[in-house]
C-alpha cells in the first residue's frame, strides 16, 4: 500500500514543482487564472507522466528484479513516454502547417494551451525520469 501512497506523492510533487516553475517563467501573467489547469493537467517540465511510470517502474523492480515482468513494463513505459515525445512533436508539425500566427484573434493563446497538453519535450521526459526516480527513492527511505 506505501508503493501507491508513494507514487500518488510523487505525481503530486511534481505537479508543485511545475506549478511553481511556471509560476517564476515570464509566462505566469495570466497563471492566476488558470491555476487549477496547470497544477492538474498542463505539460511541460518536469514531466509527471514520466515520474510516476518511472516511480512504479522502481517498484516492479523492487519486488521481481529483472524477471520478463520487469522487461515488459520497462518496455511499456519506454514506448509510452516515446508516444508522449511524438505527440509534441505531431502538434508542432500542425502548429507550422497550419501557422497560427494571429494573436489579435485569440489563436495564440489557444495554440499555446493545445501544445501544453500535446506530450512533452525529451526534456521534460528525461527530467521527469530523474524527478521521478530520486523522489521514489527518497520517499522510500521516509516511509519505509
Amino acid at each position: 500500500m506505501n508503493q501507491i501512497l508513494i507514487v500518488f506523492i510523487v505525481y503530486v510533487l511534481c505537479q508543485t514543482a511545475k506549478f511553481f516553475l511556471r509560476l517564476a517563467s515570464s509566462d505566469s501573467k495570466d497563471l492566476d487564472k488558470r491555476a487549477l489547469w496547470v497544477y492538474l493537467w498542463a505539460g511541460g517540465v518536469p514531466s509527471a507522466h514520466s515520474a510516476i511510470l518511472v516511480s512504479s517502474l522502481y517498484f516492479v523492480y523492487r519486488e521481481v528484479g529483472t524477471a520478463p515482468l520487469f522487461v515488459f513494463c520497462a518496455i511499456t513505459a519506454i514506448i509510452l513516454m516515446y508516444n508522449l515525445v511524438a505527440d509534441r512533436e505531431r502538434e508542432e508539425i500542425r502548429k507550422k502547417i497550419f501557422n497560427f500566427k494571429n494573436p489579435a484573434s485569440g489563436a495564440a493563446s489557444i495554440e499555446k494551451r493545445v501544445l501544453d497538453i500535446s506530450g512533452h519535450t525529451f526534456f521534460d521526459i528525461a527530467t521527469g525520469v530523474l524527478f521521478g526516480f530520486l523522489a521514489t527513492v527518497v520517499l522510500e527511505k521516509i516511509l519505509y
